[in-house]
């Protein structure tokens, strides 16, 4: 009986992060989801992203169909998602957990990550897997291995994701040395493990690429997405502007009429990059790009203009970004043309998903869910201020829960970081991971409501 209910468990809870995906009638796509099946299925490295999310597919989706994709990957974010929960209240019970798991459903943008035919739910895998693995110092073996492995696969699918956690993990680092006394059971022996991973990670792309390609690289198209970076802050046309005269760059005919953002260099049929191509262009673009950094004025002016970006990359939380359009029920769409070439038996199930405006002229709509998303998200953050400015609650408190409070702030802070300074300000990227600030907060109450009824008890008796 007791087996039973654990199967039933795992197929419950799997049933609810791809809900979204049930609600569609199919997987969700995105504009890049047809790069990565084709990728993965034709065994190549693509130009701007590495193989592995499409090695993912390949193996997942078991040659047979993307539902069996995002029931894997969701079956992934259910076992960290409850190993982390596991770290910080060991007792909690099965249906509570299901119930905050459905509650983010319902509330964030968590089940559209997990039922969506692309890369972004491994960011918060990524970065739950690397405190799991900090933190707990009781794993079994099986479990242990199971968390590396899952961590590993989520660290190589996207270039982001080993930055956002390096990011996270070295602010943990210097949080504990900067206030030792609250963090004395968190040692600096168990950091090995997560840093150990993170470089592992980069290694593995290094490998592959060579294995695949014969070049020790870790992406082909870093060049382009900073010289996108450049344009979107403005550095670029000034920095041509003051060079051009003394130097001969590929880019100097063009300063008049430059793209008018990092995505039209990239995707624009009219773009200088599309003359002679992403890779051809690397020595001429590096050139730039060193001209640039070598250049007090114009590299502080892009560091400025990014770390401003992160600050408005925080606030950009709208559900859905992305999904809704008109080009994925095209028949000349890439998606489209890669799920009726690999999965030619679904293609009239992804025409008649509610992302495609299906038999009955439905469709997704995400204003409200959004609306929701930002209150809660505000309230989770009003809340977390309220905890850290009280000496009250806070010196009840100990290490492990005061570093999940540090984890859920710098986690968010540090994809915001890496997304503004290598891509451009954008909902999907943060929509990603924000929705681990309310499933704190929420850890936090669960564990702490006691506490937290005397404290604003307290505090109302005392204004009265």
């Amino acid at each position: 009986m007791k087996k039973i209910k654990l199967f039933g468990f795992w197929i419950l809870g799997v049933i609810i992060l791809i809900s979204p995906a049930l609600y569609n009638g199919y997987p969700l796509v995105y504009s890049d989801t047809g790069t990565y099946i084709e990728s993965g299925m034709e065994l190549y490295i693509p130009i701007d992203r590495p193989i592995f999310y499409g090695l993912f597919i390949r193996i997942f989706s078991l040659n047979i169909s993307l539902w069996f994709v995002i029931i894997f990957q969701s079956l992934m974010l259910l076992y960290i998602l409850k190993s982390f929960t596991h770290l910080f209240i060991p007792n909690m019970k099965k249906v509570t957990f299901l119930i905050l798991i459905s509650s983010l459903i319902f509330f964030s943008g968590l089940g559209w990550y997990s039922s969506q035919i692309m890369p972004d739910v491994f960011t918060p895998i990524a970065i739950m897997g690397s405190i799991i693995l900090l933190t707990n110092k009781n794993d079994s073996k099986t479990h242990l291995l199971l968390t590396i492995v899952i961590t590993l696969i989520a660290l190589v699918v996207h270039f982001s994701n080993p930055l956002i956690v390096l990011g996270t993990m070295t602010f943990m680092l210097f949080i504990k040395y900067l206030f030792k006394p609250y963090f004395n059971s968190i040692h600096l022996v168990q950091f090995i493990l997560p840093l150990s991973m993170i470089i592992g990670s980069v290694f593995i792309v290094f490998t592959v690429n060579y294995a695949v390609e014969g070049k020790f690289q870790l992406s082909k198209s870093s060049h382009v997405f900073l010289m996108g970076r450049m344009i979107d802050t403005g550095v670029l046309k000034s920095y041509l502007n003051e060079n051009c005269k003394d130097n001969d760059y590929v880019l100097c005919p063009y300063k008049d009429s430059l793209p008018e953002s990092s995505r039209s260099l990239m995707w624009s049929n009219n773009s200088p990059l599309q003359k002679k191509g992403w890779e051809a262009n690397k020595e001429p673009y590096n050139e730039i790009l060193n001209g640039i950094y070598t250049s007090p004025k114009h590299v502080g002016s892009f560091f400025i203009n990014s770390l401003v970006n992160t600050f408005s990359q925080l606030l950009q939380n709208d559900i859905g970004s992305g999904i809704i359009s008109d080009f994925y029920r095209s028949p000349n769409s890439p998606t489209y043309k890669r799920i009726q070439q690999y999965f030619n038996h679904e293609i009239n199930a992804y025409r008649w998903s509610r992302q495609n405006g299906n038999l009955w002229k439905q469709s997704l709509d995400f204003t409200t869910i959004s609306i929701c998303y930002k209150f809660i998200y505000f309230f989770s953050f009003i809340l977390l201020l309220v905890i850290i400015t009280s000496k009250k609650i806070v010196r009840q408190l100990n290490d492990t829960i005061l570093y999940l409070l540090v984890f859920a702030v710098s986690s968010i802070f540090f994809n915001a970081l890496v997304v503004a300074f290598l891509s451009c300000v954008c909902d999907r990227f943060q929509a990603r991971v924000s929705w681990l600030l309310p499933f704190c907060i929420a850890l936090f109450i669960i564990m702490h409501k006691k506490l937290l009824k005397r404290f604003w008890f307290n505090s109302l008796k005392n204004r009265t």
